[in-house]
């Protein structure tokens, strides 16, 4: 869980004050790797990890072949700039032994609240290093799965959805906010 107050101490540059939240992260995923039952993915929200523990957190989960797939929190593209996205640690052993795939994905517009909360907390703007060639986000073959991923006030967007349906098995959207009436 990220907190509001891990939110700014990222957008400001701070130090995050929150000494729990790692423990409190390895706790969950010491959980899902004990667990009998088989699971291939392990999905956490919009802007959820610092970029800093996203290789330690894949290569736990890949000891087990479970696949990661997570915001990461806000990265800095220039000074007044800021990235929002999804990286996917994808589990693979197509080489002869096992190893990890990785895939990052650009959140490509701000939503109104987010654009609101970035430029008043920090004067900042949210731009993508990579856009998509349209319609659609890029469509990821692992394994038997299709899926695709949309970041939060993406699913709102009607063009990225219409291309996909027939072309995938999952879409992934991780979103990390309370605005739920804009889904309704």
């Amino acid at each position: 869980h990220t907190s509001r107050r891990s939110w700014a101490a990222a957008v400001t540059k701070l130090e995050d004050g929150d000494s729990g939240r790692y423990v409190r992260l390895n706790r969950l995923i010491d959980q899902v790797i004990s667990e009998p039952d088989e699971c291939r993915y392990f999905i956490m929200p919009e802007l959820a990890l610092p970029a800093r523990w996203f290789v330690r957190i894949a290569r736990k989960l890949q000891s087990r072949g479970i696949s990661l797939i997570t915001g990461i929190e806000y990265q800095q593209a220039n000074v007044n700039e800021v990235r929002n996205q999804i990286w996917a640690s994808l589990t693979h052993d197509g080489l002869g032994f096992p190893s990890l795939m990785i895939y990052q994905q650009d959140k490509q517009r701000a939503a109104l609240h987010e654009e609101e909360k970035l430029y008043k907390k920090a004067g900042l703007k949210l731009v993508a290093q990579r856009t998509w060639p349209l319609p659609s986000p890029q469509i990821i073959q692992h394994g038997n799965l299709c899926f695709a991923m949309l970041v939060c006030s993406e699913l709102t967007n009607v063009n990225y959805r219409a291309a996909l349906p027939g072309k995938i098995d999952a879409l992934f959207v991780l979103e990390w906010n309370q605005d739920t009436e804009t889904f309704n």
